[in-house]
Order: structure tokens, then sequence, then C-alpha cells
């Protein structure tokens, strides 16, 4: 028998009690030096896209084709997308200086404090949404094992996002909510 769950998505799973823990913090990153080669190109960060090779991660719930429309961006015309079904094989192909990924800073965060990834742009803000559930049936959210746990986890949820707002903030980063229905947040 499962009490309960930590599950990544919109939160829309029908018949269990959900409960947010931690939002997702998505922005374009990429290595610094792979920065500074598209700022060679342009001051512009739009300007930038044309020039660079997007990192996809396949399972986010928010896509670069999404975020590229809200931001008025054309699309690199790409020889060979990168593609990734995990975050952390995105995020390392970033760090290593292969192109911008679209991620999580949630993911990322050790990346970001290190320096090692760095927001493509402070003009573009980073969008806010809720990402992290806790899951259950709600008849289990009485037991007590499943109470104190989803205390504690909510403790440590609060903190988390405080440290990634803090950090953000340090990069100069402004945060914005996803706008209820945004398209890419399946």
């Amino acid at each position: 028998m499962i009490d309960l769950d930590l599950r990544y998505g919109s939160g829309a799973w029908e018949g269990l009690r959900t409960e947010c823990i931690i939002s997702d913090f998505v922005l374009p990153m990429c290595s610094p030096d792979y920065r500074d080669r598209l700022r060679s190109v342009s001051d512009d960060p739009v300007l930038q896209f044309a020039q660079a090779r997007l990192i996809h991660s396949v399972k986010a719930l928010y896509q670069w084709d999404v975020w590229l429309v809200v931001h008025n961006i054309d699309p690199p015309t790409e020889q060979a997308p990168l593609r990734f079904d995990r975050s952390s094989m995105a995020i390392q192909l970033a760090r290593d200086g292969a192109g911008i990924v679209l991620d999580s800073a949630t993911l990322a965060q050790e990346e970001l404090e290190r320096g090692s990834l760095v927001p493509l742009s402070t003009a573009f803000e980073v969008v806010e949404f809720p990402a992290y559930w806790i899951v259950c049936p709600s008849r289990h959210i009485n037991r007590r094992p499943v109470r104190l746990f989803t205390d504690w986890i909510r403790m440590e949820g609060t903190k988390f996002d405080q440290s990634a707002r803090a950090l953000l903030e340090k990069l100069g980063c402004r945060l914005r909510l996803a706008k209820d229905g945004e398209p890419g947040l399946r």
C-alpha cells in the first residue's frame, strides 16, 4: 500500500488529493562561455537566439516552442536539435557549453550557485509555477505518518523555494507567475 507520492507535473491527478510543495522556476540557462559567445554576436538577447543552439528537455512542463512564442522570438534554424528525456542530461550539456537549456532552476540550483550555469539574460523573466506535489488518496491524509511527513516536506519545500528565489534575485533575475492557462503547462 502506498500512503503518498511526490510528483512533478501540473497537479491534475484525478481522484487524488494534491498539494504543491515546491514551485518550479524556469529560465534559459547556459555556460558563461556560451553566453559570452552569443554576446559577441549581439548585445540584444533576442537577436542572440538566431545563433543559438537550443537544448530541449522533452519531459519538462514548459517547452521552448511556448517560451519562444511568449517572447516573440523566432526559433533558430538548428541543424540537429538536441533533445533529452532527462533534465539532468540537458542541464549537463548546457553546462558543458553546447547550447541554451530552458529548464528548472530548481534542478540546476547547484550549477547556478557555482556559476557553471548562468541565466542567458536577465532581460527575460523567470517563469514560476507550481510543479512538485504531495499526492495521496484523501483517506490517507489523516494517517499520522502521512501527516508528519507532509508537515516536514512542506516546511522543507518552503525553505527550498525561499533559497531558490534568493539565488535568482542575487543573479539579477525577475520572477513572474505563469499566467492562468498559459500554454506549456500541460
